[in-house]
C-alpha cells in the first residue's frame, strides 16, 4: 500500500486566485510541497452544505493504525477532490470507499485536516489523547495460570488486548494510561477474579467486585481555556501558553498562539451574520497536553447570550426524563391486557401505562413543572402475547411479559397494549405544542423468536452454540458482536449488511411515518459500527436534509470510554449515557468515606474522551439498576446482587433517610456537561432493587412531605439549568474534591455558576474563586454566603446543594 507523506497548507494559499489554488492542491498532493503556516486567512468564507452541522473531531487512536471514514463527515465523498492531512501522519486515501488509511501519530493532542469538495474548503479537527506506557505487574506468588489476562476500563473490557506474559514469577503486560482511576478484574478461561495484591477493589454491581488502579497525579491543575464578550469580540485567556484553533461552520478562521496572563481576541466574520444558528469551536494545546475545548453557540453571528434564544432543537438545551410506557400512567383502561398468568408475579406482568397516558401528563403540565424538555420513550413496538423467560433464585419463581418493550414481535407495530398510530400522533402533536422533544427508544440488535422477521430468515441470527460447545449468552465482552441476551431472544447478525438495510429502514420507518425527535438505541456495543454509519447516511438525507428536522441520537453502551466513545461522531451518534459517571456519582454521594477524588477523575476522563461540551446522557438512575434512592439509604447495599434482593425482601424508603442525596446525585448531573436524564420515579426517589423491583408504577398524587420537596428541589434545578447558559455550554473547572466537598465551576462569556456539595458535618465551606469570576453572586436555594476578595464563605448543611450564580453582564 502506498502511503503519502501530508502537507500543511499557508495563510497565502487562501489569498490566491481560484484557479491557482486547484494548482496549488495538486502540487500539494503529488509533489508534497510543504509550506508553513503563521496563521489562517480571516477572510475566508462560509463554507459549503456537505457537512450536516459542524463536524465533530476525527479521532485518532493513540499509537495505534487508524482510519478515517470520509463519509462520516461528507454527504458525498465522490465529490471530494483532495486532502491535506497533518505532515507527521503517512496516509492512503481509497477514493472509492472513502477511507483514509493513516500511519503514525499526533505529536500534540490536536491538528487540523483539510477536505476540498468542488473547490471547497472544509476543515476538520483531529483529536488524539496521548497517553503514557505503564508496565501493569502481578506477582502469583508461584501459582501458575494457563492463559491469564486482564481486561478493565482502559482497555473497554476486552480480555484480548492485553494478555499477562511470565517472567521470572512475575505477570506483566503493558497499558497505555491517562493519569487516573481504572477498574479491572484477571480472568482466566471463564474465570473472572479481582486482583489479590490489590488494595482497593469495589463492587461491579451484580455480586462480585472489580479492582482499582490508579495511576499517575490527576490531582495537578490542568491547562484551561476562558471567554469574555468584549463589544462584539470574544476574548480568550488561559492560565498557561497554548495553542489555539478556532472553527466556524466547518473552517478554520484561526490558528494563533495564546500566551499565559495574555488574551486573543478572535473576531466573528462578516459572513456569519448570514447564519440564523453556527456555532464557535475553539480547541488548544501545548505539547501533549490539552485544555478544555470552548463552545459557543452564534445566531446571526452574534454569541448568544441569552437560553431564550435556543429552541428545543439545540441538543444542549434538552432535559430528559426516562418513561417506562407501561409502568408511567394508564390513559385509557380499554387497552389494558396483563397476562394474568400464576407464573407471572405482579410487578413481571403488564400494569397498564400507555401513550394516552403520557399524553395527558404533558397537558396536566407534569413535565414543565418538573423543568423537562425531551421524553424518552421506551420501547413501543408490539412484543409478545405470552409469558417468556424465567427467575428462579432465592427461593421465587417467576416468568415475565414483555410490559418492556425490548422483544420486538413485529418492528413496525406498535404495541396494541399501548396504544394506536392515531394515539402516537397526538402525543407528538402535544409534546411539540409544548415545545417538548419525544425520543423513541429503537430495538436493533436482536428480536423475539416468534418475530416473522426471523421466521423468514432464519440464516440472518448469529450461532447461539460457539464451536467450544458453549452457548453464547450473555457474553457481553468476548463475543460482543455475537452474543445472544436470552435463548429466545436472537441476535441479529448485522455484520450482514443486507440485515443491516432491513433494521435500518426499519429505524428509518418510524422517523418518516412519526414526527420523532429523535432515537435512543439499545445495546449499541453489540452492533457492528458500520450499522450505525448505514442508519446515520439515511438519517441525515432523509429526514435532516429532506424534512429540515434535526434528530438526536443517543446509545447504550457499558464499556470504557474509548469504546463508548468511537460510537459518537459526526457519522454515528449524538452522544451515549455515561454509566461509568453514573455509578462513581453514586458512590461518592452515598458511602461516607467514599470522598469526590475519583469522581472528579471520572468527570475529567469523561470531558477528555467525550469533549468539553459533549452530549452524552448524565443519567439520575436507570432500568438497569437499582433504584438510586435504595443504595442511597442503605436498603441494597453496592456488594450484592440488587436483582436478587427484588426479589426476595421487600424494599422501600426508610423514613426521610438519603433525600438530600438523591437531590445532590441529581443536582450533579444538572450540572456538568452533557444532557441531564432523569430515570421516572428518581425525582421522588422511588425505591426498589433491579429489574424487574425498580419498575414499579409510578406515583404521582399521595406524596410525603420528602417526596415533594425533592420533586420541587429537582424542578427548581433544572429550570435553572434550562435557563443559564454557563450550564449549557459553560466551560467546566472542579475548584475543590476532597473527601468532604466538592466544588464545580461552569463559565461562559461572563456568567458563572458555581455548584457546592457538601457530604461532612461541617456546615461552613470556604473556597476561592479565580481572578476571571466576576460580577455580584446569588444563590439558587438561599443558603448564607460571603464573598470579598473572591473569597467565599458559605453555611451549607451535610446534604446540601448550593448553586451560587452571576448573571451575564
Amino acid at each position: 500500500m502506498l502511503f503519502l507523506n501530508s502537507v500543511s497548507v499557508l495563510c497565502t494559499i487562501s489569498r490566491v486566485k481560484k484557479y491557482k489554488m486547484k494548482y496549488i492542491r495538486l502540487l500539494a498532493v503529488v509533489f508534497f510541497v510543504i509550506v508553513v503556516s503563521c496563521s489562517v486567512d480571516k477572510k475566508v468564507e462560509n463554507g459549503g452544505t456537505e457537512i450536516i452541522g459542524d463536524a465533530s473531531p476525527v479521532y485518532l487512536k493513540f499509537q495505534e493504525d487508524n482510519q478515517i471514514v470520509l463519509s462520516d463527515y461528507f454527504l458525498n465523498t465522490d465529490k471530494i477532490d483532495s486532502l491535506v492531512i497533518p505532515s507527521e501522519l503517512k496516509y492512503h486515501w481509497s477514493k472509492e470507499n472513502g477511507i483514509v488509511n493513516v500511519k503514525g501519530f499526533l505529536k500534540s493532542p490536536f491538528s487540523n485536516m483539510s477536505v476540498y469538495v468542488l473547490d471547497e474548503k472544509y476543515d476538520l479537527p483531529i483529536k488524539s489523547i496521548i497517553k503514557d506506557t505503564y508496565i501493569f505487574k502481578f506477582n502469583a506468588n508461584g501459582k501458575r495460570y494457563n492463559n491469564l489476562k486482564i481486561k478493565g476500563t482502559f482497555n473497554n473490557w476486552d480480555t484480548e488486548n492485553n494478555p499477562l506474559k511470565l517472567d521470572n514469577g512475575i505477570y506483566t503486560t503493558e497499558l497505555e494510561l491517562l493519569p487516573g482511576v481504572y477498574q479491572y478484574v484477571l480472568v482466566e478461561g471463564e474465570e473472572e477474579f479481582p486482583n489479590p495484591e490489590a488494595e482497593e477493589k469495589v463492587s461491579n454491581g451484580i455480586g462480585g467486585f472489580n479492582s482499582v488502579l490508579k495511576y499517575g497525579d490527576d490531582t495537578a491543575d490542568k491547562a484551561f481555556l476562558w471567554s469574555k464578550l468584549k463589544g462584539d469580540e470574544i476574548e480568550v485567556s488561559s492560565n498557561t501558553d497554548l495553542n489555539v484553533l478556532v472553527y466556524l461552520s466547518n473552517k478554520l478562521i484561526l490558528r494563533s498562539d495564546l500566551k499565559e496572563g495574555g488574551n486573543l481576541i478572535i473576531d466573528i466574520p462578516e459572513w456569519s451574520k448570514n447564519i440564523d444558528r453556527s456555532d464557535l469551536h475553539i480547541y488548544a494545546f501545548n505539547n501533549n497536553i490539552s485544555s478544555n475545548d470552548l463552545l459557543i453557540p452564534l445566531k446571526n453571528g452574534q454569541p448568544i447570550t441569552d437560553s431564550k434564544t435556543l429552541t428545543r432543537h439545540d441538543f444542549h438545551s434538552q432535559i430528559m426524563y426516562e418513561v417506562m410506557v407501561d409502568r408511567f400512567n394508564n390513559g385509557s383502561e380499554e387497552n389494558d391486557s396483563p397476562l394474568n398468568q400464576e407464573e407471572v408475579k405482579p410487578i413481571a406482568d403488564y400494569m397498564g401505562g400507555d401513550l394516552k397516558g403520557i399524553t395527558k401528563k404533558i397537558q396536566e403540565g407534569f413535565f414543565r413543572e418538573l423543568g423537562i424538555n425531551t421524553l424518552w420513550l421506551t420501547p413501543i413496538v408490539q412484543n409478545p402475547f405470552d409469558a417468556w423467560g424465567e427467575w428462579n433464585e432465592g427461593g421465587v419463581y417467576s416468568r415475565f411479559s414483555g410490559y418492556h418493550g425490548y422483544w420486538p414481535l413485529e418492528t413496525t407495530k406498535i404495541d396494541v397494549r399501548f396504544g394506536t398510530p392515531a394515539e402516537l400522533d397526538e402525543l407528538l402533536d402535544v409534546a411539540h405544542e409544548n415545545n417538548m422533544n419525544i425520543v423513541l427508544d429503537y430495538v436493533a440488535n436482536h428480536v423475539h423468536q416468534d418475530a416473522q422477521l426471523i421466521k423468514d430468515n432464519p440464516d440472518w441470527k448469529t450461532p447461539l452454540e460457539l464451536p467450544d460447545g458453549t452457548l453464547n449468552l450473555e457474553k457481553w465482552d468476548s463475543q460482543r458482536l455475537t452474543t445472544w441476551f436470552d435463548k429466545f431472544l436472537p441476535t441479529l447478525d448485522l455484520e450482514n449488511q443486507e440485515v443491516t438495510e432491513v433494521m435500518t429502514d426499519t429505524a428509518m420507518f418510524w422517523l418518516k411515518r412519526y414526527d420523532l425527535d429523535g432515537l435512543r438505541h439499545d445495546a449499541c456495543k453489540h452492533i457492528p459500527l458500520n450499522y450505525w454509519r448505514t442508519l446515520t447516511k439515511k438519517v441525515k438525507n432523509e429526514v435532516i436534509v429532506k424534512d429540515n428536522r434535526p434528530i438526536y441520537q443517543v446509545g447504550e453502551t457499558y464499556s470504557g470510554p474509548e469504546l463508548i466513545g468511537s460510537y459518537v461522531n459526526s457519522g454515528m451518534l449524538n452522544g451515549q449515557f455515561d454509566f461509568n459517571l453514573y455509578d462513581q456519582s453514586v458512590r461518592s454521594f452515598a458511602i461516607g468515606d467514599e470522598g469526590f477524588q475519583t469522581l472528579k477523575s471520572r468527570l475529567e476522563e469523561s470531558l477528555t474522551y467525550y469533549g468539553s461540551h459533549h452530549l452524552m446522557g448524565n443519567i439520575s438512575g436507570n432500568h438497569d439498576r437499582a433504584r438510586v434512592i435504595s443504595y442511597v439509604d442503605g436498603s441494597v447495599d453496592f456488594e450484592e446482587d440488587t436483582k436478587l434482593a427484588g426479589w426476595t425482601r421487600e424494599i422501600n424508603n426508610k423514613g426521610n433517610k438519603g433525600f438530600d442525596i438523591v437531590g445532590q446525585i441529581i443536582a450533579f448531573a444538572a450540572v456538568i456537561p452533557g444532557v441531564p436524564v432523569i430515570y421516572y420515579g428518581d425525582e421522588i426517589a422511588m425505591p426498589g432493587g433491579n429489574d424487574p423491583d425498580n419498575r414499579r408504577m409510578m406515583q404521582f398524587d399521595n406524596l410525603s412531605a420528602e417526596k415533594q420537596n425533592l420533586r420541587n428541589k429537582t424542578g427548581k434545578i433544572l429550570k435553572f439549568r434550562r435557563n443559564n447558559m454557563s450550564l449549557l455550554y459553560g466551560d467546566t473547572k472542579v475548584l475543590e474534591a476532597n473527601d468532604d466537598v466538592l466544588i464545580i465551576l461552569r463559565t461562559y462569556l461572563g456568567e458563572n455558576t458555581i455548584a457546592i456539595f457538601n457530604k461532612s458535618n461541617k456546615d461552613n465551606i470556604e473556597f476561592s474563586l479565580p481572578d476571571y469570576v466576576e460580577g455580584e453572586l446569588e444563590s439558587l436555594f438561599g443558603n448564607d454566603f460571603t464573598n470579598k476578595g473572591n473569597g467565599i464563605s458559605i453555611q451549607l448543611p451535610k446534604g446540601g446543594v448550593e448553586l451560587i450564580y452571576s448573571k451575564y453582564n
